[in-house]
């Protein structure tokens, strides 16, 4: 029954009507990638390592914390809730099930981006670039951690798609960029470390090097970040897997 838990919410998020929106993205970020020379020139690998930071680390963020919402606190507003819960199903598998599926196509989300921002800088498939091969596992890691973690934020918090958009864009873009260990908070510093993406040279561009990250310099080992990752994926869902488990979910009647 939790296969069936895990598919069900994989076709849902697969269907063309909400994913067609993410494929849009993803080809803006082929376009941007055509383009991004004549704006700021550098070499290809800054400019794949800047706007893989800039765009398609805050995408992934972004599809986490929709997909991740979408597991408990859509069917509480939605007022479906009730019905879900009363499949035949132990309340624990039905929650890894559906996390596992927003995990699977929050990271086709980033991968797409990342393929198709590649194509637009590399101009060609870009299988023999080392910075887009680093950013697969550095994508598979975050997708895992961030979905872990706004699910439970989702848990937790009324209206948690707020919350969640607060840490994914503002505690995100500002702790990376900040001096001393504030820049652990961030899942996107570790991300970051797996991905060691090169930092664009140039004066005059700190806003978008803010955007990026790539700010403050903190240098991380890969091997750090992954372990960093896994322990906070692994310590969420637990955690969720708990919480879910000892507390009542009924309809809000505010959600109107």
């Amino acid at each position: 029954m939790a296969t069936f838990a895990f598919f069900d919410a994989l076709r849902e998020s697969l269907k063309p009507r909400r994913f067609l929106i993410w494929l849009l993205l993803c080809v803006g970020c082929f376009g941007l990638g055509l383009q991004w020379e004549a704006i700021i020139g550098g070499t290809a690998d800054e400019r794949y390592g800047q706007l893989s930071s800039m765009i398609v680390f805050r995408m992934l963020a972004l599809a986490a914390a929709i997909l991740s919402t979408n597991i408990i606190s859509q069917e509480i507003e939605q007022k479906t809730v009730v019905y879900l819960l009363t499949r035949p199903i132990p309340r624990w598998q039905l929650l890894l099930a559906r996390l596992g599926a927003s995990v699977i196509v929050t990271f086709i989300i980033g991968l797409l981006g990342a393929l198709g921002l590649a194509l637009g800088v590399y101009h060609t498939l870009p299988l023999g670039e080392a910075l887009f091969l680093r950013d697969i596992p550095a994508l598979g890691f975050a997708s895992l951690a961030y979905c872990s973690l706004f699910l439970l934020i989702s848990l937790m918090f009324n209206r948690a798609m707020l919350v969640c958009l607060i840490y994914a864009f503002g505690v995100e873009m500002i702790a990376p960029s900040l001096q001393g260990d504030l820049y652990k908070i961030s899942l996107f510093s570790y991300a970051q470390g797996i991905a060691q993406h090169p930092v664009m040279k140039g004066a005059g561009e700190k806003g978008l090097t803010l955007i990026s990250g790539q700010l403050a310099d903190h240098p991380m080992e890969t091997a750090t970040a992954i372990i960093s990752l896994v322990v906070v994926s692994l310590a969420c869902s637990a955690l969720s897997v708990w919480w879910f488990g000892h507390f009542e979910y009924v309809p809000r009647e505010d959600a109107e």
